[in-house]
């Protein structure tokens, strides 16, 4: 759904793929977030608490230790592409 690249200060590059169970946490652990506000109004730090989601939820294994999201984002920059299919009703408009 999301196709996330955490990169380290040393170059180590790891990807990873947000599901829709990770945005699920993501909104659960995050009062008032959803993915449509995403869509409508990105903001990287909402981008950064799905990819901490998902590497939590998945037990994804990184080069460094973090004990939150604060310590996560300040490790690792972030590249990211979403697969958002059109929606259909909207063709034509």
């Amino acid at each position: 759904m999301i196709t996330l690249k955490l990169k380290d200060d040393e170059g180590e590059v790891t990807e990873l793929t947000a599901t829709t169970r990770d945005i699920v946490l993501w909104e659960r652990t995050h009062r008032g977030k959803t993915f449509k506000s995403i869509q409508d109004n990105m903001s990287l730090i909402d981008f950064y608490g799905i990819a901490y989601c998902a590497v939590k939820r998945q037990n994804i294994v990184l080069m460094h230790d973090f004990a939150n999201e604060k310590e996560f984002t300040d490790l690792f920059d972030l590249e990211f592409e979403m697969d958002v299919e059109a929606d259909p009703t909207l063709a034509g408009l």
